[in-house]
C-alpha cells in the first residue's frame, strides 16, 4: 500500500529535505494515537491499523532519497520514470566500462580495486543526490525543466544504486 501523498498524509511540506528526527516525531505521535490497541471497538481498531499501516508506508517513502524524489516529481506533474528514461550522451558507455572493471575485480579478487569503484560509486551516489536535491528543494514547486532535469539525474542515480546494491547485497535480496 503506497499513498498517493504522503507528504500530506504526514502532515509535512511538499519538499525534497525532510527533518528525518520531525518525520520520527509525526510517526510516534500517529502511532500513540492510532494504535489499534487504543481502541475499544473493533471496527475502529481495524481502521486505526488500516490508517497506521498507511502512514508507515507513507514514512518508508519519504526517508528513501529516490522513492521522495519520484513522488515530489509525480505530485508536481513532472515527468515519469516510465515516460522519460533519458540519459546524458556517454553516461551509458561510463556504467559499462565502470561495471565491466567491477566485475573483473571482483572476479581476481582485487580489493583495492573493489574499494576503489566503491568510493567513485558512493561519491557518484551523493553528487547525484545532491543535485536531485538543489533542483526539487525550495518554497514553491520546481519548474516544468527543473522537474525533467531531476528525473535525469535519478535515471542516472539508480545505476549507481544499482551498483552499490551489487556490492552490498541485502539479505532479502540473496534469497531470490
Amino acid at each position: 500500500m503506497t499513498p498517493s501523498d504522503p507528504f500530506s498524509l504526514l502532515g509535512l511540506p511538499l519538499r525534497y529535505e525532510l527533518d528525518p528526527a520531525d518525520l520520527d516525531r509525526r510517526m510516534r505521535r500517529f502511532a500513540a494515537r492510532l494504535h489499534p490497541d487504543r481502541a475499544t471497538d473493533p471496527v475502529v481498531a481495524a481502521e486505526n491499523a488500516d490508517r497506521l499501516a498507511e502512514m508507515h508506508a507513507a514514512a518508508d517513502l519519504l526517508r528513501d532519497d529516490l522513492k521522495r524524489a519520484d513522488r515530489l516529481i509525480d505530485l508536481w506533474g513532472g515527468p515519469d520514470a516510465s515516460s522519460e528514461r533519458g540519459l546524458p550522451d556517454g553516461f551509458l558507455e561510463e556504467m559499462l566500462d565502470v561495471r565491466m572493471e567491477l566485475e573483473s575485480s571482483l572476479d581476481s579478487g582485487d580489493e583495492l580495486a573493489v574499494q576503489r569503484l566503491e568510493g567513485w560509486a558512493g561519491t557518484e551516489w551523493g553528487a547525484r543526490r545532491d543535485a536531485v536535491a538543489s533542483l526539487l528543494d525550495g518554497d514553491q514547486p520546481a519548474s516544468e525543466g527543473d522537474r525533467r532535469s531531476a528525473r535525469l539525474e535519478i535515471n542516472r542515480w539508480r545505476y549507481i544504486q544499482r551498483m552499490l546494491e551489487q556490492l552490498h547485497p541485502s539479505p532479502a535480496s540473496m534469497d531470490l
